[in-house]
């Protein structure tokens, strides 16, 4: 793990609860993994439009006071830049309808705040692991590996090089984006059993109410 910090942070936060930013930053900095810190929703979009570097991957409250969490991501994914940015849904909340909101406005993720700080060290530490916060892209601005800085077309295979340097650059790449790619098709099956048991828990209660009124009305002593 590179221990390191770089100058732009790779995540945000997204959150109005001052104790869950320090505590979350306490975190994320164990893993010399810088944050940005925003108090609501309203703030993103701005602060994305002056950004330099966009961030390797943001994590977002639900209840905040001006904008929430819902509305921003629906306007976030609005902006065609930004529609596949990794946006992780980061509440308190544990509500199935919740995540399936989550998910069909367009969340990559949805995780439940941990419950102590040893929880929260785990999944920050596996949130590290998961979205590479510690890999440093060291492509250099000009020279032969400058076009590394480039994204590379989702449909288009690198040419590889004989230098080894330049194709594990070219490697790490597209690892994060087949990474990436895995999480969308994982996060939408998790949406679609969520929604399948929040339908299936409708049709029971719908059958309950049908039983009681037939017994109500039509059965005979």
């Amino acid at each position: 793990m590179n221990n390191q910090p770089t100058a732009d942070p790779r995540v945000w936060l997204v959150d109005d609860d001052q104790d869950d930013q320090l505590l979350i930053q306490s975190a994320f900095l164990k893993h010399a993994t810088p944050i940005r810190l925003l108090t609501d929703g309203q703030e993103l979009v701005p602060a994305l439009e002056q950004a330099s570097t966009l961030p390797r991957l943001i994590l977002m409250d639900i209840n905040m006071p001006y904008q929430n969490g819902f509305d921003t991501l629906q306007q976030l994914r609005q902006v065609e830049g930004w529609r596949q940015l990794p946006v992780i849904v980061f509440s308190t909340s544990a509500e199935p309808a919740d995540h399936i909101r989550a998910f069909e406005l367009g969340a990559t993720g949805f995780l439940t705040k941990p419950s102590n700080y040893g929880q929260l060290m785990n999944l920050v530490e596996q949130l590290v692991l998961d979205w590479q916060l510690d890999f440093v892209d060291t492509a250099p601005t000009d020279g032969p590996y400058s076009r590394l800085k480039r994204p590379i077309p989702e449909t288009q295979l690198p040419a590889l090089s004989i230098d080894p340097m330049y194709n594990q650059v070219l490697l790490n790449q597209f690892s994060m984006k087949l990474y990436l790619l895995k999480q969308r098709v994982t996060n939408r099956v998790s949406a679609s059993v969520l929604l399948s048991q929040a339908i299936q828990a409708r049709i029971n209660q719908s059958q309950g109410l049908v039983s009681q009124f037939k017994r109500k009305y039509f059965d005979t002593q």
